[in-house]
């Protein structure tokens, strides 16, 4: 239960960490940081197979970063909570950065939420004055050595207990939603018809596979209207508390029981890889499954344009970086799919009207994509996929075991032999030519937002000088 609720306030020489302002300075949004005051419970698998509280009502105090349009007259009525991911051990808004564009023209509510305590020390590290009373203290004695707790290794600690998240993540759901004084968005609220969706991307993606296993599908649970996973990695799947040591491969993650739509949308890295394979359904009433053609996991998009500013970033040394060994990082610019299906997700749950469907890239036994003429087939196809000037990977070659990791999920761009742009497309002006008439079909075919044409454009002939120049 949330207990108490305050805005953190911005100061010359204090802000919130993951602040968007660096990115987007003429954002005509408004961004907050709350912090709020809390108690929780700790569950624990039943021998049914179910869960039960482990311990009740333990303390804690957690934050959200909030971006909202100005008035209420501008909110369209759609609030979209972001599982923060933290698998970098900082929380990383990565829907925001893929969203954000559309989540503005449309009005939309954005609410990035603290997802794990290993990410509070570096928030600490930036500003200790700031974060000094963040803390998921653990309510009980720690069983396990510290190498064997939570979902990824390192990166949960005895002090602290992962599991409290659940109550945490329900709690701010309803909150924002209701009319209570200490909700921030109480005025938004009251003049909207609210609908609340849950995000998460990579290893949030499989925060949200728990949640809708063992709380999601559960009778009366009203937090959530719909789930958008995306780039969902379930190799991180937590289990109830950092203390199960329920084996993966032993769970059932795929989200049968849903009564509320949910896109499941993926990159060439993680269709079948980091555990796809074992969440990943047939399209049904409430489900759809995109896999997107071209991009990987991580894209300089994603991971270097949106944070090459970032002072903050900077002062800790944690900025993303490509490592692989190929000279072209993975550039493709998979925002606009998932801008369309954030569209397509947000009707969905306002009209019951489902959405198209689209072929998935098939895989091989190794989980290897198939390819034609060097790039994947089938999955959801933008123009610049398309028509190609390269091929693109959802891996790169690794020059170091220390880069393995990075390189499984930022892939690289391999160019087409001499000539062969020239034999399929002829001229650079051609090609400009083909790529419109191209752009106007993905609209058409509902692969595109009309208001994303010119920035795809202008994205997709930039690529193609790079290689027709060469």
């Amino acid at each position: 239960m949330i207990q108490s609720l305050h805005l953190v306030p911005v100061t010359e020489d204090s802000h919130p960490f993951g602040t968007t302002l660096y990115a987007w300075p003429d954002l005509p949004y408004v961004e907050e940081e709350y912090f709020f005051d809390g108690t929780a419970n700790v569950y624990e698998r039943a021998e049914d197979g179910g869960k039960r509280v482990r311990f009740a009502d333990a303390p804690y105090t957690s934050r959200f970063l909030m971006r909202r349009p100005k008035t209420p007259e501008q909110f369209s009525g759609n609030i979209i909570i972001e599982i923060m991911n933290s698998t970098p051990r900082y929380d990383l808004d990565r829907c925001w950065t893929i969203l954000r564009k559309q989540i503005v023209r449309n009005g939309d509510i954005f609410i990035g939420l603290l997802s794990k305590p290993v990410v509070i020390a570096n928030m600490q590290r930036l500003d200790p004055e700031r974060y000094k009373d963040l803390k998921w203290p653990n309510p009980l004695p720690c069983t396990l050595p510290a190498d064997q707790l939570g979902n990824i290794p390192t990166a949960s600690f005895p002090e602290t207990e992962d599991g409290l998240y659940w109550d945490i993540l329900m709690d701010t759901a309803r909150l924002v939603r209701s009319a209570d004084e200490k909700n921030p968005l109480k005025d938004f609220s009251a003049a909207k018809d609210v609908k609340v969706i849950l995000a998460g991307w990579s290893q949030s993606g499989a925060y949200m596979a728990r949640y809708i296993l063992d709380f999601g599908t559960q009778e009366g649970n009203d937090c959530f209207d719909g789930y958008f996973a995306m780039g969902a990695a379930p190799v991180c799947t937590p289990n109830l508390n950092q203390e199960d040591r329920t084996p993966l491969d032993a769970q059932d993650l795929h989200p049968y029981g849903l009564d509320r739509p949910m896109i499941d949308m993926h990159t060439e890295s993680d269709n079948a890889r980091l555990g796809g394979i074992l969440t990943r359904m047939e399209d049904g009433p409430f489900y759809r499954i995109y896999d997107i053609a071209g991009p990987s996991h991580d894209t300089t998009y994603s991971s270097i344009e949106y944070y090459e500013n970032n002072d903050d970033f900077k002062k800790l040394g944690l900025m993303p970086r490509y490592q692989g060994t190929e000279p072209d990082p993975n550039s493709f610019p998979y925002h606009f799919a998932y801008h369309k299906a954030l569209v397509l997700l947000e009707n969905w749950i306002r009209t019951g009207e489902a959405p198209f469907t689209v072929p998935t890239i098939p895989y091989d036994a190794s989980l290897k994509n198939q390819k034609e003429n060097g790039n994947s087939i089938g999955g959801w196809q933008l123009p610049q996929f398309s028509l190609p000037v390269c091929e693109y990977h959802g891996t790169a070659t690794p020059p170091s075991p220390e880069s393995a990791f990075s390189c499984s999920v930022f892939g690289c761009e391999r160019p087409f032999p001499a000539g062969e742009l020239a034999r399929r497309y002829g001229t650079l002006d051609h090609y400009k030519t083909l790529l419109e008439a191209e752009t106007d079909r993905a609209i058409e075919k509902g692969l595109l937002l009309e208001a994303d044409r010119e920035e795809s454009l202008a994205r997709a002939m930039t690529h193609a000088e790079k290689y027709f120049a060469r």
